[in-house]
């Protein structure tokens, strides 16, 4: 079993520079939640990706932040971040002129992101062999995470759709006991995308789901103005 769980974590990307690939290791992949210091990022990409508008920067992050919700991991954000620099350079020098054309083109480009990060656990067949391991290891964090999810999205979802997004904060919460604890942070924000994106493709396919609304903006705004007591 504990083979079993090593697959199908697959691996993952972040702040460290290597000059190889592992395709096979990518595919297998179904890892959403990523901590930096466990992340592995490529250097053809980091030199390719470095160029790009790099003064707009923190305008391309807090732009991602407000409508998807959370950062991607960081081999999501050399893909497509530099679009979203470029789209800040235009917005800046007065080429796009209204918030909502500027809206619209940012959601062109961060919808496609957000697809991008889930594809690791974009498929609607329950394997069995994993749905074992779910209840097999419930404990120690499992309760924790339902809970979690429960209180965030005001209900408790359905494993069909919610299994691999529980799996993943488990072994997140390995690394982090407090990281789905407390005020709610862009991690939590991440599990409520994840959610919302594995419902829809769920009950009404993969198109739908990418095609499905970023629901980064109406989180802030709930979670900014609820009252802190009322967390958890």
């Amino acid at each position: 079993m504990d083979d079993y769980k090593i697959n199908f974590s697959g691996i993952t990307f972040g702040k460290t520079a290597h000059k190889s690939k592992n395709p096979k290791a990518i595919e297998n992949n179904t890892t959403i939640f990523q901590s930096d210091m466990d992340d592995y990022m490529y250097w053809e990409d980091l030199v390719a990706t470095a160029g790009v508008y790099p003064e707009h920067t923190n305008h391309a992050h807090a732009a991602i932040k407000v409508m998807l919700g959370y950062l991607p991991h960081p081999e999501c954000l050399m893909k497509f971040e530099p679009a979203i620099r470029a789209i800040s350079h235009l917005a800046k020098s007065g080429a796009i002129q209204s918030q909502t054309e500027l809206y619209d083109t940012l959601e062109d480009h961060i919808k496609p992101m957000r697809n991008f990060d889930m594809k690791p656990i974009a498929r609607r067949e329950l394997c069995a062999k994993k749905l074992k391991y779910y209840y097999d290891t419930f404990q120690p964090y499992g309760q924790i995470v339902k809970d979690r999810l429960t209180y965030l999205l005001g209900f408790e979802p359905k494993v069909e759709y919610s299994l691999d997004v529980e799996l993943n904060m488990r072994n997140f919460m390995k690394s982090d006991l407090n990281v789905f604890t407390g005020n709610v942070t862009q991690w939590d924000h991440k599990a409520i995308v994840a959610i919302y994106y594995m419902h829809t493709l769920f009950y009404e396919g993969l198109e739908a789901a990418n095609n499905s609304p970023l629901i980064g903006m109406n989180m802030r705004h709930f979670f900014d103005n609820e009252p802190k007591a009322q967390r958890q």
